[in-house]
């Protein structure tokens, strides 16, 4: 939406007091959601009614039962009890209900994304938040494979791994109409801000890791076989001599060259969406023309 309208927003101030305290800089999407439905509201007063009429009916039936009469026996008394206890479960059931649909329309457009220059915000239900800086996510991959034999990928989902807890893995699929556009913009701005610093790393002659995949500027390294310790290197001059590429798309990350007797040789292939950082391999692979 237009960030010039974003303040009006509600629960835009929870949102700019986590951005502030995690110093993630300037605004530059804002995705949120607009729910002027009344159903939750009406479902609230509905049972709240309900246990409100409810209730007048269970106290007036007891005093009824217990009330000096002809009828007054132990047994009345008990089924007084009786009735009042199950009575008052029930109608405490339905009282509750409606505080929760009442609390749920409180909270119903409480859901929302912000992407800022340096992180992104993230509210989720009526409480829970996700907060995090680009610079404290090491691992980001974006899709989950649906169907394997048709290749069949879902890309409305991130999974993302932090600096301070690598090894969980944070599942981030907001309950937005816009989620595919939310994913692939996290995508590019986490691209856009991690992308200088592993330019700097390649050129510098590091070997640059993506799961299985190595890449440097000398070349790509790959395993043998499927879990083997050996690797198969080449040099981006081999590649190219035998009319080779390195594609990063969807949704596979492919290495192939000129086969003998079919048209192309498939060297590896993976889905894209199990590789970590696969965005980042893309960019940079495409920043250094190394893709053939």
């Amino acid at each position: 939406m237009d960030i010039s309208k974003v303040e009006q927003q509600p629960f835009f101030a929870e949102v700019e007091q986590i951005a502030t305290n995690h110093r993630l800089g300037a605004l530059q999407r804002s995705y949120t959601k607009t729910d002027n439905s009344k159903r939750l509201l009406f479902n609230a007063i509905v049972w709240v009614s309900i246990s409100t009429v409810g209730m007048i009916f269970v106290l007036s039936l007891v005093l009824r039962l217990v009330l000096p009469g002809p009828l007054v026996g132990l047994s009345n008394y008990l089924t007084a009890a009786l009735l009042a206890v199950i009575g008052f479960v029930i109608l405490y059931g339905c009282f509750r209900q409606g505080l929760l649909n009442l609390r749920a329309y409180q909270y119903r457009n409480r859901e929302q994304v912000h992407i800022y220059t340096e992180g992104m915000v993230y509210l989720e239900g009526q409480i829970a938040h996700l907060a995090v800086r680009w610079n404290e996510i090491v691992e980001l991959m974006r899709g989950d494979i649906e169907d394997e034999a048709s290749g069949k990928v879902d890309l409305d989902r991130i999974y993302l791994a932090l600096k301070h807890d690598a090894e969980r893995q944070i599942f981030f699929q907001p309950a937005l109409p816009q989620r595919s556009e939310i994913c692939a913009q996290v995508e590019e701005t986490y691209t856009n801000a991690r992308l200088p610093a592993l330019l700097t790393r390649y050129r510098e002659g590091e070997d640059l890791e993506f799961d299985e995949l190595s890449i440097s500027q000398t070349g790509v390294s790959i395993p043998r076989a499927l879990e083997a310790v050996e690797r198969d290197e080449f040099t981006w001059d081999q590649l190219a001599a035998q009319g080779g590429r390195l594609e990063v798309g969807q949704p596979y990350t492919t290495i192939a060259i000129r086969g003998k007797d079919v048209d192309e040789e498939i060297l590896y292939r993976e889905f894209t969406c199990e590789i970590p950082n696969a965005c980042l391999l893309k960019s940079l692979l495409a920043e250094n023309k190394t893709v053939v």
